[in-house]
């Protein structure tokens, strides 16, 4: 009987593992990206030196495992095999809270279509990936899981960053320093949040 190429072998237990992750995930899981290089997001926001740069909501849709995200694209609904091209960037956020699953993803499903918002500016009809769980996740009284936090664009000296600075200036506003927002890597690390890596679970 002839051996599987070595490679060839691996790939089908990758397959495996990644399916069994899959069956594993529950609606409303937050999957987080880790990127693999620097940028003034992480830069300005990254705790432990986890360089988080993304979040999205898991939700099984008709039973097709999806993610309902903020990109450049808008607030969309996108396939979870097409978001989740490179598992080993991808940890998952499991809420602790008692959550009301069918309003959150209800309020999460009700932002589709929204702008994504390249100001992070709160109180607008724009909306950035983090603000979309903010906003979206309730318990069963209608109360927020996430409260705000003042919002990150400085470095690790404390400074804001010359990048955010430039940023800002070019659309003639000052940096929202200090306002009240959310960010994915300081929200991964949330006490309310259990946080493990895809591929480990």
């Amino acid at each position: 009987m002839k051996r599987f190429p070595t490679l060839f072998v691996l790939f089908l237990l990758t397959i495996g593992l990644h399916a069994q992750n899959i069956k594993k995930l529950r609606d409303c899981d937050l999957l987080f990206h880790v990127t693999p290089y620097s940028n003034p997001i992480t830069e300005a926001t990254s705790k432990n030196g986890l360089p988080i740069d993304h979040v999205g909501i898991f939700y099984r849709l008709n039973g097709e495992p999806v993610v309902i995200e903020a990109t450049y694209r808008g607030v969309v609904i996108t396939p979870l095999e097409k978001w989740m091209k490179h598992p080993e960037r991808i940890y998952i956020g499991r809420i602790r809270d008692k959550i009301d699953k069918q309003q959150s993803i209800a309020n999460a499903l009700s932002y589709v279509g929204k702008s994504y918002d390249y100001l992070f500016q709160e109180g607008d009809d724009e909306i950035y990936c983090t603000e979309l769980i903010q906003l979206s996740f309730v318990d069963k009284l209608n109360n927020p899981i996430f409260e705000k936090v003042p919002m990150s664009f400085h470095d690790a000296s404390g400074h804001v960053m010359p990048y955010w600075e430039d940023y800002y200036s070019r659309r003639s506003m000052t940096v929202p320093e200090g306002k009240p927002g959310t960010n994915p890597s300081e929200m991964a690390h949330r006490t309310n949040i259990k946080l493990f890596k895809w591929t480990s679970k």
